[in-house]
């Protein structure tokens, strides 16, 4: 069983300007996951699915953590006021038969999609229902922020549809329909079900991801980051114990917008091999 639990993606969404919500139903959702446990390595990209459901938030978030016989259903649900709730933080049941993919970090092998993937279930019904430019907005945002986070790229994406033959499963037509998408994003179809065109979205994600104009360089004197420190230890290899230091010496844990800057300016990382957490801090100057 992995043990790769994705508990910081609450923070890390909202960090990129994303809406998340949480209630009862959703709580535990930091321990949740399908038989397998958690993953085993950062998922190698994200799914792109659309609910086909026509109700609110509550109804499929019920059905998706308690509800179904596969349940826990995706790993995020994203409603239609383009609001994000966690489901579950370990590995999920909704993407099981399918591929091989490939993604920049690996291949997701077939029929291992559960377990190598992060899932997106967009709330639709999938046969021409609107999906609102909230919504889109939100599920780049999301996805961007999520891809940049597991050191992906931001064209790690994969439609739950085989689409044009370079999705996921023949067996699935999501998401859909294309024709329903609003605001100025409007992707093509690559089938008599209307799945959005998998070259379109991945094209997108980059666009909505890049940086234009260039970051300008540092002034004189000024305070700038140097380096994104990641300890190596067991237990704390994720971002949740990295840290951002700065020309001043100042340091301070890193946030995923230190994270997200660092990636677009070639801003390094660096491992810390301390064999202990205390030994860690005194490796850059903190106090334990």
């Amino acid at each position: 069983m992995g043990s790769y639990y994705a508990t910081e993606v609450v923070e890390i969404l909202k960090d990129a300007g994303c809406l998340v919500g949480e209630n009862e139903i959703t709580d535990g959702w930091w321990n949740r996951s399908r038989s397998s446990g958690g993953f085993d390595i950062y998922p190698l990209g994200v799914a792109w699915h659309h609910t086909a459901s026509s109700t609110n938030p509550n109804n499929d978030l019920d059905y998706m953590i308690n509800g179904s016989p596969d349940a826990p259903i995706g790993n995020l649900l994203l409603d239609r006021t383009g609001m994000f709730w966690p489901v579950a933080a370990g590995c999920a049941n909704t993407q099981g038969k399918g591929g091989p993919v490939t993604f920049s970090r690996g291949v997701c092998p077939l029929d291992q999609g559960n377990t190598k993937l992060w899932a997106i279930e967009i709330a639709n019904n999938g046969v021409g229902e609107a999906y609102s430019k909230e919504q889109i907005d939100a599920a780049f945002r999301g996805s961007n922020a999520l891809n940049l986070h597991w050191g992906n790229r931001l064209d790690d994406v994969v439609t739950h549809s085989l689409g044009s033959g370079d999705g996921y499963t023949s067996r699935k037509i999501d998401p859909a329909t294309s024709a329903a998408v609003q605001g100025s994003w409007q992707p093509n179809s690559s089938n008599s079900s209307g799945t959005w065109r998998l070259q379109d979205l991945k094209s997108e994600c980059v666009r909505r991801g890049t940086v234009s104009p260039p970051l300008p360089g540092p002034t004189p004197g000024e305070d700038v980051m140097l380096y994104i420190a990641v300890p190596k230890y067991p237990g704390h290899n994720n971002n949740s114990e990295w840290w951002a230091v700065f020309s001043s010496g100042a340091v301070r844990r890193a946030v995923n917008s230190d994270v997200t800057f660092a990636s677009l300016s070639n801003i390094p990382q660096v491992d810390q091999d301390s064999k202990d957490h205390d030994d860690f801090l005194r490796s850059i100057a903190i106090k334990p």
